[in-house]
């Protein structure tokens, strides 16, 4: 993933403010009904910001795995609309070390071989 900080920041700030709905998938308790294929589409429902919400999970998961889970948090709760005063105050950090932190991590992300 070779990407700038800044575009991987404002793909976040943009899928924060994005209203996804996820649609729950639902099961027939019915072993018969659970197998079968003809009914597919009843059970998906694939919006117009997939590609997003295929981004963010890879962003997700590359971030649990090069980061701390502190570090881990901090990307997480930001990548959810949190503020930086706010995850300052959850951790017990300042604004600017939240900005830090978070800005490590991306570069973990981005720097990932």
């Amino acid at each position: 993933m070779k990407q700038k900080v800044e575009d991987v920041k404002a793909f976040i700030k943009r899928y924060s403010r994005l209203n996804i709905e996820v649609t729950p998938i639902e099961v027939e308790d019915d072993i018969d009904t659970f197998f079968s294929t003809y009914n597919v589409d009843d059970h998906y429902t694939i919006n117009e910001h997939t590609h997003d919400m295929a981004y963010m999970n890879e962003l997700l998961y590359l971030a649990e795995a090069v980061g701390t889970d502190k570090e881990f948090y901090v990307f997480y709760l930001l990548s959810e609309g949190r503020t930086l005063e706010e995850v300052g105050k959850m951790f017990s950090l300042s604004r600017e070390r939240v900005r830090q932190v978070y800005d490590d991590v991306i570069i973990k992300i981005i720097n990932k071989p």
